[in-house]
C-alpha cells in the first residue's frame, strides 16, 4: 500500500457512494420528512401563504439536505480511507469457492457470496458493494479469473445440499 492507492481507493469509495441509489433516496426522504416538520404549523394553522411557502421552500430544503448529506457521507469515507489504507500496509485478498477473504496485517473479513450485492468496476478500483458497506480493492489485487468469478458469484447462495442429492430427500 502506498500512497498513490490510497488516493485511488478514496476517489472510488467517494464516486461509488454519488452513483448509489441509496444516496440520493434517503437525500429525497430526509428532505421531506424535514420540509414537512417545517411547515407543518404553517399548513395546518389555516395560515393563507403557508402551501404556497413550503412550495417555494422544498428545492431550497433539498438542495442543503443533500449537500450536507452528501458532505458528511465523503468526509467520513475519506476520514476512514486515511486510517485504513496508510503507506505500508499489506493487504491480501481470497476468491473462493464458498466465500471472499481480505486480509490485513491484524484482521481478516470473510464473507458469504450471498451477502454481495454488486461487483462495480471503478477504472482502476474494484468495489464489492455489500448492501450498507463496500469494499474498494485495487485491481492489483484480483486477477482476470478471480474478477469473473467474483461478479458470478455474488448474490448467489453458497453450495449447500445440492451436491448430495440423496440427503435432499
Amino acid at each position: 500500500m502506498d500512497e498513490h492507492l490510497a488516493g485511488r481507493l478514496k476517489r472510488a469509495g467517494r464516486r461509488h457512494v454519488l452513483r448509489r441509489r441509496q444516496t440520493w433516496t434517503s437525500s429525497v426522504l430526509t428532505s421531506l420528512v424535514l420540509l414537512l416538520c417545517v411547515s407543518a404549523p404553517d399548513l395546518l394553522g389555516g395560515r393563507p401563504g403557508g402551501v404556497s411557502a413550503t412550495a417555494l421552500a422544498a428545492p431550497g430544503v433539498y438542495l442543503v439536505v443533500t449537500a450536507v448529506m452528501l458532505g458528511y457521507t465523503v468526509f467520513t469515507i475519506g476520514r476512514h480511507f486515511d486510517r485504513e489504507f496508510v503507506p505500508g500496509r499489506i493487504l491480501g485478498l481470497t476468491v473462493g469457492s464458498q466465500t471472499i477473504r481480505l486480509r490485513d496485517h491484524d484482521s481478516c473479513t470473510e464473507l458469504a457470496y450471498s451477502v454481495i450485492a454488486g461487483v462495480v468496476m471503478l477504472r482502476d478500483v474494484v468495489v464489492v458493494d455489500l448492501g450498507q458497506r463496500f469494499w474498494a480493492l485495487p485491481i492489483e489485487l484480483l486477477d482476470g479469473v478471480s474478477l469473473e468469478v467474483l461478479r458470478a458469484r455474488a448474490g448467489r447462495p453458497a453450495l449447500g445440499n445440492e451436491l448430495w442429492p440423496e440427503l435432499q430427500a
